[in-house]
């Protein structure tokens, strides 16, 4: 297995530990905020990389630093 696919694993599963703890002490708002906050920033990075307007060097430096 790849580092990054290594990585991305051990992410989910903290992020859905810690999703499951904010649940279980009944914040389901802020749980529900947490949960979308991942698949956001991955919708966000995805349309930066894609956007021509975005400078090369910028792209460059924020595909760096995705692991």
């Amino acid at each position: 297995m790849s580092p990054t696919t290594v990585a991305i694993a051990l992410a989910v599963a903290f992020l859905s530990v810690y999703v499951s703890f904010v649940l279980v002490l009944g914040r389901r708002n802020d749980a529900r905020a947490v949960a979308r906050f991942v698949p956001d920033c991955v919708v966000l990075l995805r349309r930066l990389l894609a956007d021509p307007r975005v400078r090369r060097r910028d792209k460059v430096l924020l595909a760096a630093l995705v692991p």
